[in-house]
């Protein structure tokens, strides 16, 4: 095999050479040895007794002389007839030996080019070998009229006439010289197969090949109509005009050939301008380009199983109830026309529809084939077809669900002109744009990963299997039909509407701040994870944004708003639901209106200071509001809306509330400014520390600051601020808001007791006289902070001694900081947030323990205690940098001990907590007292004065 180049010359006695490549020198081929391939030889090559394979579709070139002796075999394999040559001879060729002839493929009635040659041909023995079962040798003949041709000629009681011009001076000269001239059939114009005898064109009809010279053919019908079998042309560049040429083929078929079967003479073009008439049905064969012209009547329809043809109009195809197959071959048009004759694909089709022309097929195109648009072009499908598949390669395809078929593969643009309501199932691949037109609905349930444009109407698809950067004009409509749930990573634009039904929830995924148009969610839940331009309605399901949205929201209805993202715009609720969930905020950018059919719910646990919904200019409320326990939800006060602009207040109406808990514990407080507040009594009475400025009283508002805190003085406001009194009953649950300060504690007009505390605002201290703790089951809760983890920095300070009989349980993510002399017997409970002390007595009586359930315990000073600690869950010690924490009582639980802190924890107590972790400073202890795995990131000391492990 030479693939590549090869210098030099080859003799070859045994196998195969075969070239693909240059052989640069001589070959020699010896007996038996094969010769083929689509390479070149540069120089001379003899074969003795050799084999020269050629199959049809490629040529060796030989760039010398080619000699075959008698005992050379020729075998060459043909199909469809063919003007490329299998074996291109620069020089002489000297033909001898044995012709061999298999079938290829549609082996028929023609001219098979062999040899084209340079030289001369100095030898013509070459005897018919071998030929395709079910021919005889008298149905083929070899051809060297033509010069620097050698074909061969396959009749099949075929006669063949061949077009020998209108030069008089050239007839009965042994060559077919073809040529321009006046086809009439009186006429001595044709000639036999080697050029030697000129005559009349008979019989009429016949075939007719024309080759040689090309030239232009006039049709003269005055000596009688001419009728042909059948047509080829082998040379280009012929053209036939004037009179009717009448089809009259074997069995109703009559065979235009162009070329001689082989690929590479697909640059083969044929005119034929003449009116076709007659019975017969055009078979346009070979690859070669027929181009029909003339004003056509023939009634037998039209097939194309090779090569292409061209037509300029309707009429070119014959008479219109005559049908086109297309059967491998290609249809191209070269103006624009609508044609209402059947199509049929046998097999993949390509139509071929030039620049800025149209054609529209308004009959039924079926069969199995694929329908391969080509040319920059528009074809336009109208008819109900059941073809295969779709492919366009190039220009534009217009139809609708009816006429497109099958899957669609587009690299140029198809247009859906959806006039009613239909379902496309194909699936759609490929480059190019997609576009939607028409008033109707155009549903798709196939895979779908093109661009598309809707223009009008709407186009419905599923997320799960519409994948597709879509941009909608204004009135037109994507509608999201979602059944299940799934995500859409595709961009939107465009200034029409996007619309989401369906009981699954979609989720956007990109950034479509680039859409301009309307969103309008009518079932489901429609999830906006990252931006989306636009305004959007709600009427049915859910619009959920956690990323943003660009204009204005309504919702009405069954239609619920919720997220923890941001609206850009204004929104109002005209009925349907705002929702939101303790540790989200929705902030709105404009206003936000609720009227009085809208519902507001929300879930809720620990109280909290970080709004649900945060309004940037003014908020009107109405309507009713709803309470769903989060998990922990009690006394305190909850922050619904924070608010910029004024507050239009037509009532908030307490609706369902959490289990146990009556409307009439709920109060909802406007007196803060800024802040619209859930007041949660909870079965005790909230009492809201007002400050001790006398001019800030029943003003509606609640001021916080400094003061002092007596039985008897008027620095206590109800929820909404409007009316000052005494802090009664006494104990009830105290909440510090507003602005921080320091309050002092003075029991000389009776002593203080609360059930619990909320110091909601970052900075108040506590002091003075005691405390009793007097919650309801053995319980006082002291929250720090508001229910988030953003509370995290609050620190509130209670100097003053607690008593009483309660348990100090300590919630919220913020900071505690006891420092008085605390005797309250009911022991310490750390649930969430820090608990920083200083000294032993802090943490109450001396007896009392200490449970760890999810915070930490800090401390600033050093000091040992004797109370045994219970690790509920996972508990943090800090203990601060040049201090030491003794811990000589037993601390146990199931949790892990957590040292953090540069100071130095002691273990000295016989332990069975979980496991140990040292984070920062050093721990001391020993085998009893330090329990469970260690990972240590400080240092750890065993101070082990016994034997242990």
């Amino acid at each position: 095999v030479v693939a590549n180049k090869l210098g030099g010359n080859a003799e070859v006695s045994s196998g195969r050479l075969h070239v693909t490549g240059t052989l640069s020198g001589n070959a020699a081929i010896g007996n038996n040895v094969v010769l083929s391939g689509t390479g070149t030889v540069g120089q001379n090559v003899t074969l003795t007794g050799g084999v020269l394979q050629g199959t049809q579709g490629s040529t060796l070139k030989i760039g010398g002389n080619l000699t075959l002796d008698n005992a050379s075999r020729v075998n060459v394999a043909l199909g469809s007839t063919a003007s490329a040559a299998l074996f291109d001879v620069g020089g002489d060729l000297a033909l001898a030996g044995t012709l061999n002839v298999a079938e290829q493929g549609a082996f028929g009635a023609g001219v098979y080019r062999l040899f084209d040659y340079g030289g001369a041909l100095t030898a013509n023995t070459l005897a018919l070998g071998t030929v395709p079962t079910g021919i005889t040798a008298n149905d083929l003949r070899l051809q060297t009229a033509v010069a620097g041709q050698v074909n061969l000629m396959a009749t099949f009681g075929t006669t063949l006439s061949f077009w020998d011009g209108g030069n008089a001076a050239q007839r009965d000269n042994g060559v077919i010289d073809g040529g321009l001239g006046v086809w009439r059939t009186d006429g001595l114009n044709w000639t036999n197969e080697d050029g030697t005898l000129n005559g009349r064109f008979q019989p009429n009809p016949t075939f007719a090949v024309f080759q040689g010279a090309s030239g232009t053919v006039e049709v003269d019908a005055g000596a009688g109509a001419v009728s042909v079998t059948g047509m080829q042309f082998s040379s280009g560049g012929y053209r036939v005009q004037g009179d009717a040429i009448a089809l009259d083929g074997a069995n109703g078929e009559t065979v235009v050939r162009v070329g001689s079967g082989l690929v590479i003479g697909a640059g083969t073009t044929a005119t034929l301008a003449s009116s076709l008439t007659g019975a017969s049905k055009l078979v346009k064969a070979d690859f070669g380009t027929l181009v029909l012209a003339g004003n056509n009547t023939y009634t037998g329809g039209t097939e194309i199983r090779t090569g292409t043809l061209f037509v300029s109009s309707d009429a070119n195809l014959g008479a219109s109830a005559g049908a086109l197959t297309l059967n491998g071959g290609a249809l191209a048009t070269t103006a624009s026309f609508d044609s209402a004759r059947a199509v049929t694909l046998a097999q993949t089709a390509d139509i071929n529809v030039a620049a800025g022309t149209t054609l529209g097929l308004q009959g039924a195109v079926s069969g199995a084939g694929t329908l391969q648009k080509l040319g920059t072009g528009t074809l336009t499908l109208t008819g109900a077809n059941t073809y295969g598949n779709t492919q366009v390669l190039a220009g534009t395809l217009v139809g609708n669900a009816a006429s497109i078929r099958g899957d669609l593969l587009n690299h140029g643009a198809v247009v859906f002109n959806q006039a009613t309501d239909a379902t496309y199932a194909g699936y759609v691949s490929g480059t190019g744009t997609m576009v939607k037109q028409g008033t109707g609905v155009l549903t798709l349930t196939g895979v779908n990963a093109q661009d598309w444009r809707i223009d009008a109407g709407t186009l419905a698809v599923s997320a799960g299997r519409y994948t597709s950067n879509t941009t909608i004009a204004s009135g037109a409509e994507v509608r999201f039909n979602q059944a299940s749930s799934t995500s859409f990573s595709g961009m939107l634009a465009g200034a029409g509407q996007v619309t989401k039904t369906g009981a699954g929830m979609l989720q956007l995924l990109g950034d479509n701040s680039g859409f301009a148009g309307r969103t309008q969610v009518q079932s489901g839940m429609l999830w906006v994870s990252d931006k989306l331009g636009g305004s959007a309605t709600v009427t049915g399901g859910r619009l959920h944004v956690d990323g943003a949205l660009g204009g204005d929201v309504a919702a009405s209805g069954a239609g619920t708003l919720s997220g923890a993202g941001r609206i850009n715009g204004n929104a109002t609720l005209t009925g349907g639901v705002l929702e939101g969930v303790q540790g989200q905020t929705l902030v709105f950018g404009g206003d936000l209106s609720l009227s009085g059919a809208s519902r507001v719910n929300v879930e809720l646990g620990n109280a909290s200071s970080a709004a649900l919904f945060s309004v940037a200019d003014n908020l009107t409320l109405a309507g009713s509001l709803n309470i769903t326990d989060q998990g922990g939800f009690g006394a305190g006060v909850y922050r619904l809306f924070d608010y910029g602009g004024s507050l239009t207040n037509h009532g908030l109406a307490i609706g369902t509330t959490p289990a146990g808990v009556s409307a009439s514990a709920l109060t909802l407080q406007t007196a803060v400014g800024g802040q619209v507040n859930l007041a949660s009594t909870a079965g005790v009475t909230l009492n809201f520390w007002d400050g001790g400025n006398t001019a800030g009283h029943d003003n509606g508002a609640i001021d916080g600051g400094s003061g002092t805190w007596s039985a008897d003085d008027r620095n206590w406001a109800n929820a909404d601020g409007t009316l000052n009194g005494r802090f009664q009953p006494n104990p009830t649950f105290a909440v510090f808001q507003g602005t921080a300060g320091t309050v002092r504690v003075d029991t000389s007009a009776g002593a203080i007791g609360v059930t619990g505390m909320q110091i909601a605002t970052d900075g108040y201290r506590i002091e003075g006289d005691a405390i009793a703790l007097q919650g309801a089951g053995g319980e006082s809760i002291i929250r720090v902070g508001a229910g988030s983890t953003a509370d995290a920095g609050m620190v509130g300070t209670i100097a003053a001694r607690l008593t009483g009989a309660s348990k100090l349980v300590k919630t919220d993510a913020g900071m505690l900081t006891l420092t008085g002399d605390n005797t309250y017997t009911g022991g310490t409970d750390i649930q969430f947030g820090t608990l920083s002390i200083s000294a032993d007595n802090n943490l109450g009586a001396a007896n009392t323990g200490v449970a760890m359930a999810g915070g930490s315990l800090a401390t600033t000073a050093s000091f040992n205690t004797t109370r045994n600690i219970s690790l509920m869950q996972d508990g943090a010690i800090n203990v601060a940098t040049g201090t030491q924490l003794g811990l000589t009582g037993t601390v146990s639980g199931g949790g892990a001990l957590i040292k953090q802190g540069a100071g130095t924890l002691s273990l000295t107590g016989v332990n069975t907590y979980g496991s140990t972790r040292v984070r920062a400073g050093t721990l001391i202890g020993n085998s009893a007292s330090i329990r469970g795995d260690l990972h240590n990131d400080g240092t750890v000391i065993f101070d082990q004065t016994w034997n242990g492990s």
